[in-house]
């Protein structure tokens, strides 16, 4: 995300390879990460980046997008975006605690 020809935030997204969720039966993608700068937040940005996420995984076909390791003042943003807590069979101790997912279909 830009703003003045600044970056003021970013965000990856795992596309190549969405995985098959064993327990669900569904496609399942993650967003790596997201960064806003200190002085750019707060203004939408990073509902802007997760939205637009959201739309090329739907096209990219993927059912259910995951969060790891969300930040404590990250989750009021998450929640209010639709995500929930996701706890995977397949992830351990501290991880557990801190995911997040979303459907997307």
């Amino acid at each position: 995300a830009e703003e003045s020809q600044v970056v003021a935030g970013a965000i990856a997204y795992h596309a190549k390879t969405p995985t098959l969720d064993k327990v669900r039966g569904r496609v399942t993608s993650e967003i790596k990460l997201l960064a806003i700068e200190p002085k750019y937040r707060r203004r939408g940005i990073a509902s802007q980046l997760i939205r637009h996420v959201e739309e090329i995984a739907q096209e990219d076909g993927v059912e259910r997008l995951i969060l790891r390791r969300v930040l404590d003042g990250a989750i009021p943003l998450y929640r209010r975006l639709g995500y929930v807590k996701h706890a995977s069979p397949f992830t351990f101790g501290a991880d557990r605690e801190r995911q997040y997912s979303k459907p997307l279909k």
